[in-house]
C-alpha cells in the first residue's frame, strides 16, 4: 500500500545520483543509510476473551492465545545527509506490524551544530519522554524482548514537530546534556484526533561511559475531537463532545548502568491529565549479567492508575459532557474513566544472545497479574465487569530476532 510513497522518496535520489559522476561521489561520501528490524512471535497463556496490548481506538491489533507473528515486528530505515560540516538532514521511516505495517515518517529534521557543545534541530524528531525515546523502535538497542509496557504503553506521543536545542557540557569523565524543545503534535486515529499545542519539554542527562541518569518534564495543552460513532446509546443518543485546552504533563526519572559485565536499568514516570481522565504512574527495574554472548535478565514493572474518583467527578460535570448526556453523564463518566484505568504488575525473565555485533536473539516470559479491578493492558476482558481481579494472571511468551545496521 505504501510502495508508491517509498518510490517517490527514492526517485529524486536516483535522479540526482545519476546526473554526474562527481555529484554521485559527493553524495555517497555524505549520505549515510542505516536500518533496523525486529521479527518474532508472541503468545499469551490466557487472553480473558480479549487481546493483550490491543487498542481498537488506535487501530492496534493485540495478542491472544492464538499468538501473533506480527505484533513486535518493526522495519525501519534512517537516512542522514551531511550537507556540510555543520548541517545534517535526517529522515526515518518506520513500519510497525501491530499497526498493520503502516509506514510513517517518524523523523524528518535538520540539525545544525553551532559549535562542539551546542546543536539545534528543526522538524520532526523523537519526543524525549523516556530513557529509550531515541531508540523506541530499535530492539537491538536494549536487552529485553520489548520495552516494559507498563511504562512505555502510556499512549504519549512518540515524536514531535518543533525545534529544540541540546547543550553538552563536558565534566571530566562525565558529561551533562541539557535539552529544551517547543512544538506541537497532531494525532489522527480511528476513534479520535488530538492536537497538542504549546508543547514544551526540558530534559537533563548526566553520565559517563558506564552510567547515566536522566530526568525529563513535558507539558502541553491538548484538544480532542471524537469520531461520530462514539455515541451514547438511546435514549440519550448524544455524540461524544470535544474536549479543548486540557493540560497534560509527563515527567520521568531513569538510569542505566552497563560496564560490560553487569547491566541495570530503572525508570519511573507520571502521565497526568488535568482531571478528566485517570492519571498514570508506572515504573520498572531490571538487572542482567553478561556471560560472553549471553545475557540473562530479570525485570519487574508496575503501572497504577491514580485519581480515578476525581476523573469521574470532573468528567461528569465537564460542561460539554453534562450538556450532551444530561442525567446520564455520571454513568457515562464511570465507564469512560474506568476504561482509562490500567493497573498491572509484570514479573519478567529472559535472555539475549548476541548472534553478531549487529543482531541478537531474545526470549522472554512475562507473568502478568495484580490488575486491581481494572482491565490492565488487556482489551475488553470477557468478564461480567469487563475488568480483572488480583487472582487473574497470564503469561506472555515472546521470542524475536533483532538487527540494526
Amino acid at each position: 500500500m505504501h510502495a508508491p510513497r517509498l518510490r517517490r522518496l527514492a526517485l529524486p535520489l536516483v535522479l540526482v545520483t545519476g546526473c554526474s559522476p562527481l555529484l554521485a561521489e559527493e553524495l555517497s561520501n555524505n549520505l549515510h543509510v542505516n536500518g533496523f528490524g525486529t521479527a518474532g512471535f508472541t503468545s499469551v497463556t490466557e487472553d480473558f476473551g480479549g487481546e493483550y496490548l490491543g487498542n481498537p481506538l488506535l487501530g492496534v491489533e493485540g495478542i491472544d492465545e492464538d499468538g501473533s507473528f506480527s505484533f513486535d515486528n518493526v522495519l525501519g530505515l534512517q537516512v542522514r545527509y551531511q550537507a556540510d560540516e555543520r548541517l545534517d538532514l535526517v529522515g526515518q521511516l518506520v513500519s510497525v506490524g501491530r499497526e498493520d505495517y503502516d509506514t510513517r515518517a517518524e523523523w524528518a529534521y535538520a540539525a545544525y551544530r553551532v559549535n562542539d557543545n551546542l546543536r539545534l534541530r528543526a522538524g520532526r524528531f523523537a519526543m524525549p519522554l523516556y530513557l529509550y525515546s531515541e531508540n523506541i523502535h530499535v530492539g537491538q538497542a536494549y536487552p529485553w524482548a520489548r520495552l516494559p509496557v507498563e511504562v512505555y504503553a502510556t499512549g504519549a506521543f512518540s515524536n514531535v514537530d518543533g525545534v529544540d536545542a541540546l547543550y553538552r557540557m563536558p565534566m571530566g569523565d562525565w558529561g551533562l546534556d541539557l535539552q529544551a524543545l517547543v512544538g506541537r503534535q497532531d494525532v489522527n486515529e480511528l476513534a479520535f484526533s488530538a492536537t497538542a499545542n504549546n508543547l514544551y519539554s526540558v530534559n537533563a542527562t548526566l553520565g559517563n561511559d558506564d552510567f547515566r541518569v536522566r530526568a525529563s518534564y513535558s507539558e502541553a495543552e491538548a484538544d480532542f475531537t471524537f469520531s461520530p460513532f462514539l455515541l451514547l446509546p438511546a435514549p440519550v443518543n448524544a455524540p461524544f463532545p470535544p474536549i479543548d485546552d486540557e493540560k497534560i504533563s509527563f515527567s520521568s526519572l531513569g538510569m542505566t548502568f552497563d560496564d560490560g559485565r553487569w547491566f541495570a536499568a530503572a525508570e519511573a514516570i507520571r502521565f497526568r491529565f488535568d482531571g478528566w481522565t485517570a492519571d498514570r504512574e508506572a515504573a520498572f527495574a531490571s538487572v542482567g549479567h553478561y556471560f560472553g554472548k549471553w545475557m540473562p535478565y530479570v525485570m519487574v514493572s508496575k503501572a497504577n492508575a491514580v485519581e480515578g474518583d476525581e476523573c469521574r467527578s470532573t468528567f461528569a460535570n465537564y460542561p460539554p459532557v453534562a450538556g450532551a448526556f444530561g442525567p446520564a453523564a455520571p454513568v457515562f463518566a464511570q465507564g469512560f474513566c474506568s476504561a482509562s484505568e490500567q493497573e498491572q504488575t509484570s514479573y519478567s525473565a529472559g535472555f539475549r544472545y548476541d548472534i553478531s555485533p549487529r543482531s541478537s536473539l531474545k526470549l522472554q516470559v512475562d507473568h502478568v497479574t495484580d490488575f486491581h479491578g481494572t482491565p490492565g493492558h488487556f482489551t475488553a476482558p470477557a468478564t461480567p465487569t469487563g475488568t480483572l481481579g488480583d487472582d487473574d494472571r497470564s503469561e506472555i511468551i515472546t521470542v524475536n530476532l533483532n538487527t540494526a545496521f
